[in-house]
């Protein structure tokens, strides 16, 4: 699989690993990053990044929906084009290798259901928290016309700098 991935992000490394993995969801099959010192074609927009591989074949409605969310509808909706608390969507599609795929900015950080597990919030930090999730992620994507279907805290994740930023999106509609 490793070998197919490199093919898709133009990564030419010899010998030495590229990638680390991350867990698995419903719909996928694997959820893989970039190290953080591996050049790929999309190094110019994100320093690493995370690919998804789907399960199926990339025939289904679901898959066709998740396809074109990350094909087409992501880059023309202005409220998540450069949201620095969206995860950006770098690219989707089939592979004939590796079959349905989405390519993400890489963010770095814990899952807010971790922190939260963790019962570590000041109450400075909540506020924080929320303040970037209702104004900067859900005011701004419901203005927008978007809706969300995945919307938990294991779908939030929270920077070292305190942003919190929204991460799988293609239940967006």
């Amino acid at each position: 699989m490793f070998s197919q991935l490199n093919n898709l992000l133009d990564i030419d490394e010899v010998g030495r690993p590229s990638y680390e993995e991350f867990r698995t969801g419903a719909r996928t099959r694997a959820v893989v990053a970039t190290l953080p010192d591996v050049a790929h074609r999309f190094s110019a927009r994100s320093g690493r990044v995370i690919v998804k591989l789907y399960k199926g074949d990339g025939t289904s409605a679901g898959s066709k929906q998740y396809q074109d969310y990350h094909q087409s509808w992501f880059g023309r909706i202005e409220a998540l084009i450069g949201n620095r608390h969206v995860q950006q969507s770098l690219e989707g599609g089939v592979d004939r290798t590796i079959g349905p795929y989405a390519v993400l900015e890489f963010i770095e950080g814990e899952e807010l259901a971790v922190v939260l597990e963790a019962v570590e919030l000041t109450k400075a930090g909540a506020g924080q928290i929320l303040r970037d999730i209702l104004l900067e992620i859900w005011i701004p994507l419901w203005a927008a016309g978007l809706r969300f279907k995945d919307c938990h805290p294991g779908n939030f994740v929270l920077t070292p700098e305190g942003r919190t930023i929204m991460i799988d999106t293609e239940q967006m509609r």
